[in-house]
């Protein structure tokens, strides 16, 4: 006879973490797609990525600087972490993360802001 052994696996941990960065103002005036995708932007107001990753903050602002996995735009235009943008703490888990990233970015094009994201589910 064959008997069942029940393990408690731990649930994982939270670790997934919503950030944004702060772009270049130049962004606007050399990248067209960006331009075009930020139609009501405010004059003046910051351009910002909005991002989700497995890592720090830190860590992948690093990896879009020396072009790891980046998005084009804050490799290139990325000047720091602007976390003074987010509502909800760090870390949560990859669902909350995905939905608060584009929760976020739908709230700073609403309110004025310059923003690029990139949501998988989108495409």
């Amino acid at each position: 006879m064959i008997q069942a052994i029940l393990v408690d696996v731990p649930a994982r941990e939270p670790h997934h973490s919503v950030y944004v960065v702060l772009l270049n103002s130049e962004v606007l005036a050399k990248e067209k797609k960006f331009r075009d995708a930020n139609p009501n932007c405010v004059p003046g107001w910051p351009c910002l990525y909005v991002g989700q990753t497995g890592k720090t903050p830190e860590q992948r602002l690093e990896d879009h600087k020396r072009g790891y996995k980046s998005n084009k735009y804050a490799e290139k235009y990325g000047v720091r972490l602007a976390l003074e943008f987010l509502e909800r703490a760090n870390p949560m888990t990859y669902d909350q993360s995905c939905a608060e990233e584009e929760r976020l970015w739908c709230f700073l094009v609403g309110a004025g802001s310059a923003a690029a994201v990139v949501v998988a589910r989108r495409i």
